[in-house]
């Protein structure tokens, strides 16, 4: 009896070690915040420039739709869009950065699966972007759609999704295909400009990104199949839950703003709004920062410095940009598209 005793007191502290070691762990993880605004900044990290999404300027400062949130976030801790870091990170050492917390956030055109969050320990915090992968062509191929390129070769990024999802789509279809892979991005679309392969493929935020700075972007068109889904946001830390559940919010109060028609140019004068969603979002009625560590006011923050989603889209990406990228599926739910803003109550 005496050693069935000892044997359970055992058992029960090494449970008890368990435990504490698990709110150890998710305490270090909720304490991303607190080293933030410690620092007093957010520091974003980037794996390379996009146009309209994230691109240094000549003046050194760097711009985007991604940039955009990175700014956001800001804006929600700080009440101010100007204090972030951008640092650039190899794409070997994204998951690196994010752990010895050299970043904050990772913005590096990731799509959401189960395989980055199991397996790689990096999680989308909200999808802010809806993309998918698709195909580029010249005119002069005269064809209209992706069954016409059979017996064509294709330029892709090789070890990547990317490479797999057009291998897997064109064996789905029995389509004999010949993909050329190249080591990077940048690599693949100077070897397609080099006419190395009939066409070229990629997430359609970078072939909109490469045609715009081709020398004759008039002479490609995108081919109506889109082979893949790519849904893309920040990137955390998978354990960093609740710094991760800020992020989710901060996109969910811009689309939530887009929503009831509030941006930049009105949101103080909103707050005298009498529709009780408009004076949570705005902070005027509640206390809708509390579990997050922010402030009641800090949406009003977000849209004030920064604007809801659709100015942040329209900016950068949209008819009056280089891109002119249309809303499609990034669109609010209630216009047809996937974006969905979550009821801040």
């Amino acid at each position: 009896m005496r050693k069935m005793t000892l044997v359970l007191m055992s058992l029960a502290l090494l449970s008890a070690w368990g435990i504490q070691e698990g709110i150890a762990a998710e305490a270090k993880a909720s304490n991303v915040l607190s080293r933030i605004k410690r620092n007093g900044f957010v520091s974003c990290g980037v794996t390379g420039q996009l146009q309209g999404f994230m691109q240094k300027g000549s003046d050194g400062e760097w711009r985007g739709f991604d940039i955009d949130f990175c700014r956001a976030v800001a804006a929600a801790i700080f009440n101010d869009s100007t204090k972030i870091k951008i640092r650039e990170i190899e794409t070997g050492a994204r998951e690196a950065a994010l752990e010895k917390r050299l970043i904050d956030i990772l913005l590096a055109r990731i799509s959401a699966s189960l395989s980055r969050e199991m397996k790689d320990g990096m999680n989308v915090a909200a999808i802010t972007y809806y993309d998918g992968q698709g195909i580029l062509v010249s005119k002069k191929l005269e064809i209209s759609s992706a069954s016409e390129l059979a017996d064509k070769t294709i330029c892709v990024q090789k070890a990547t999704v990317k490479a797999e999802n057009v291998t897997e789509f064109f064996k789905n279809r029995k389509i004999f295909i010949k993909t050329i892979g190249f080591s990077s991005g940048k690599e693949t679309f100077e070897g397609y400009g080099r006419g190395e392969c009939d066409a070229v493929s990629a997430d359609m935020a970078t072939l909109y990104s490469w045609r715009v700075m081709s020398p004759h972007p008039e002479e490609y068109t995108f081919l109506p199949d889109i082979i893949s889904k790519e849904p893309i946001g920040p990137v955390v830390l998978s354990k960093d839950r609740e710094w991760g559940r800020l992020l989710y919010w901060v996109h969910m109060a811009m689309l939530d703003a887009e929503e009831l028609n509030i941006n930049q140019r009105n949101v103080d004068d909103e707050k005298n709004s009498p529709d009780a969603a408009v004076q949570r979002l705005l902070g005027v009625e509640g206390h809708i920062g509390q579990d997050l560590g922010l402030t009641s006011t800090w949406a009003h923050s977000v849209i004030k410095h920064v604007g809801n989603y659709a100015e942040v889209f329209e900016r950068n990406l949209g008819a009056d940009t280089p891109l002119k990228i249309k809303r499609g599926q990034n669109s609010l739910w209630s216009e047809g598209g996937l974006q969905y803003g979550l009821p801040l109550r």
